[in-house]
Parts: C-alpha cells; structure tokens; sequence
C-alpha cells in the first residue's frame, strides 16, 4: 500500500510539473503574427504611431499605470527615429547609419554615440551597452513570432476588433510576468 502511495504521488507529480510548462498556443494567431511579420518584413520604410500603456508598482507596491504615444520612423536598414510622450515624459532616438543620438526634451540634453550599420545591430547594441530600449523594435525582427512562442506561455487570437474604422486581428499573449495585446490591420 505504502509503495503504490509513493508511485502515485511520483506520478501525480510528473504530471503536475508537465502541465506547468506545457503552452497553449493557437495556431490561428501564430498564423497571423507570421504574416504580420512578413509584411513588416518587406517594408523598406514605415512611419505609425503606438499607444501604450504598462503597469508598474510605486514604492508602496501600489499599481501605477503608465502610458505613452510614440511615433516612429523606420527607414531602409539604417535608419530609425522614434519620439516618446508620456508618463516618463518625452524622449527621441535618430539614428542615421552611423551615429544614434538620444535626447531627453524634459531634461534638455542629448548623447550622441558611434552606432552599427544597421537599425537591428544598432538597437541590440544600444540595449546590450546602455540599456537603452527602443519602442515598438520587436516587430522589425524576422524572428518576432518564434520570439513570441518562446517567451509567452498562452498564445491567443482573440477574434476582429474596429479601431479607428479598421478592422484589426486581436492577439493576447501572457506569461507570468506579462500580457501583451498586439493588434494587427
């Protein structure tokens, strides 16, 4: 009785560590985050604003939440401008191929930094050796959906949404850390 208790247990708990790594993925949104990603792909330049909003918590362990409007520019492989407004306040990156510059419009000051020949190579590098973070960089990788199906547990196409007149494709993908709620024209 003990030792089928014990192979029970053992199983019981096989099963239960399985089922917290195992994902939920639908390939419905796959399939769109996979064009998606073509189509941005074949851009050779692109202007669109993003609306964002995260929660953080404040040194009360309160949940704040923050938003943002940033517009950005991405131009053939080696150029990019972004411009934050929001509850961090407002910020730009340019970057021409040779040279990123940063600029803090609240606090009135600016670095200009030697850069990679290439937006990609330069936004991993700016990150790597600044810390510097880049709106909206993860859709102009040509791995954006496997980096997606890696790092996010639930995958989900959450039907067609109207947003200022168009219809988009809602996608939600959570982790336990995060949800994030792309929506695709």
């Amino acid at each position: 009785m003990k030792k089928s208790f014990i192979v029970l247990t053992f199983f019981t708990l096989c099963f239960y560590v399985y089922s917290q790594d195992s994902k939920n993925i639908d390939s419905s949104a796959i399939f769109i985050l996979d064009k998606m990603s073509d189509v941005i792909g074949d851009l050779t330049s692109v202007t669109f604003d993003l609306d964002t909003s995260s929660d953080k918590l404040d040194s009360s362990k309160n949940i704040v939440k923050n938003y943002s409007n940033v517009t950005v520019t991405f131009s053939g492989p080696n150029k990019l401008l972004t411009r934050t407004e929001g509850s961090g306040g407002k910020t730009g990156f340019w970057y021409d191929g040779e040279f990123m510059t940063y600029y803090n419009y609240d606090e009135n000051n600016y670095v200009t930094l030697e850069a990679p020949e290439t937006t990609l190579e330069m936004i991993d590098q700016m990150h790597a050796n600044y810390d510097f973070r880049f709106p909206a960089a993860d859709f102009f990788y040509p791995n954006f959906t496997d980096d997606i199906m890696e790092n996010f547990d639930t995958i989900k196409f959450l039907g067609k949404k109207t947003i200022n007149d168009e219809e988009c494709y809602h996608i939600m993908a959570i982790n336990d850390m995060m949800s994030v709620q792309p929506v695709s024209y």
